[in-house]
Parts: structure tokens; C-alpha cells; sequence
């Protein structure tokens, strides 16, 4: 049995057992496309699931329920996962897409931060969806992921060497991993200096203001 299957299943039964009602019917029924979600891109980039909980109940301004597909609770934010089909999101009625319009904003209103994954993203683009994952990881929780999949390092400093080993010249330039990670520059920059603090990078001139870098001999 793999390692995703081995930790899903016990986390979807610890869940199952603390459930009822429709939320529990919607566990045992889990969906096809929250599980290939966990399993290509979640998994992947994080390595486990703490803190993470699926078909999670809220109630709206009309004290309706409502349930999203997963949310990742961990102070100082509430982070609620959408997996849209286009089939389900795409083609509604209008009353279900504005319903849906409502349901979203009633959960920015009460200071839950959301994200929305297309299920041809997860399908089709993985590894886009990893790094969008680990993106917001980095910038709302901090690089630090401690005992996450990528070690002491954090999953967006892991993602930093990953992506300047794999590549053909002998550095990369600021500008690189800004694209690379789509963030600013302010960011990138605390990002490698964490790295260069650990000396798993290296400037490749200068130690002010440093344009190129590379991979010191740890990281190699």
C-alpha cells in the first residue's frame, strides 16, 4: 500500500467517526475529483494532513449549511480548497451560479481566505497546483513547515533548490525564481537569503545586492 493511500485512509476514518448526518454520508462518499486533488497535488507537496479536513460544515447569513470541500485550520487563518468541475461550475443554472457567487463571498466576509482549484488544473497541471499550494503556504504560514515532506527546509525553500538544480546554466537570477514561484521581489529575496543563511545557496558575486545565484556545495 502506498504511503498517500496508507495516510488517506486513516485520515478519512478518524473524520467518518467523528461525523454524522449528511456530512458523514458525504465523507463515505467522498468525490472523485477532491480525492485525485489530495492525492497529485496536496500529497506531493506537503506530505501530510494535519490540520486539514474535508467536507467541512459552515453556516451561511440565512443559517443555511453549507460544506467546502476542505479547509486548512491553522492559526492566524481559515483557508477553505474549492475543486471545481466544469460540469458542476461551469455550466449551473443561474440561480446555482450566483448561489455560489453568495457562498464565496459569505465566507471573505467572515475572514476565511479561498482558493479555487479547476479539476483540468489538477488533472492536467499538477504540478502548477502544487506550486500554487506552496505558495500561499510560504506567504501566509511562513517557509518554516516543520516536519513537512520537504524537511526542516519548508516546501517553498525545497521548491527553490529543486527548481535551480534542474536548471541548464550554473545560476539563476533573481528574476528566475520570481517567475518561477510568481511572487515579488521583496519575497524572492527573503526566500534566498534564508537559503544563503543555511548555505544551500551561494551568490555567485558580491554579497550586496546580489542579481544571480547558485547552488552552494550542501545543496548540490
Amino acid at each position: 500500500m502506498s504511503s498517500f493511500k496508507l495516510a488517506y485512509e486513516g485520515w478519512m476514518e478518524k473524520q467518518i467517526q467523528s461525523s454524522s448526518g449528511e456530512r458523514r454520508r458525504r465523507l463515505l462518499n467522498h468525490g472523485h475529483a477532491e480525492r485525485v486533488f489530495l492525492e497529485t497535488v496536496w500529497w506531493p507537496a506537503v506530505g501530510r494532513f494535519d490540520c486539514l479536513q474535508a467536507e467541512y460544515e459552515v453556516m451561511d447569513y440565512r443559517d443555511r449549511t453549507r460544506y467546502l470541500d476542505f479547509v486548512y485550520l491553522r492559526a492566524p487563518y481559515r483557508v477553505c480548497l474549492e475543486i471545481d468541475g466544469y460540469e458542476t461550475h461551469g455550466r449551473s443554472d443561474r440561480y446555482t451560479f450566483s448561489d455560489d457567487r453568495r457562498r464565496q463571498n459569505g465566507l471573505v466576509v467572515e475572514d476565511w481566505k479561498v482558493l479555487r482549484y479547476s479539476f483540468d488544473d489538477v488533472k492536467d497541471q499538477p504540478r502548477q497546483c502544487q506550486l500554487s499550494l506552496q505558495q500561499w503556504m510560504g506567504r501566509w504560514f511562513g517557509t518554516r513547515m516543520e516536519e513537512q515532506k520537504g524537511g526542516a527546509l519548508g516546501i517553498v525553500h525545497t521548491e527553490i533548490i529543486r527548481f535551480m538544480s534542474s536548471g541548464v546554466g550554473t545560476s539563476v537570477s533573481l528574476q528566475d525564481i520570481q517567475a518561477h514561484l510568481n511572487i515579488g521581489e521583496k519575497l524572492a529575496r527573503k526566500h534566498l537569503r534564508e537559503l544563503m543563511r543555511q548555505q544551500w545557496v551561494a551568490p555567485v558575486s558580491g554579497t550586496q545586492r546580489i542579481h544571480a545565484y547558485k547552488l552552494a556545495e550542501r545543496g548540490r
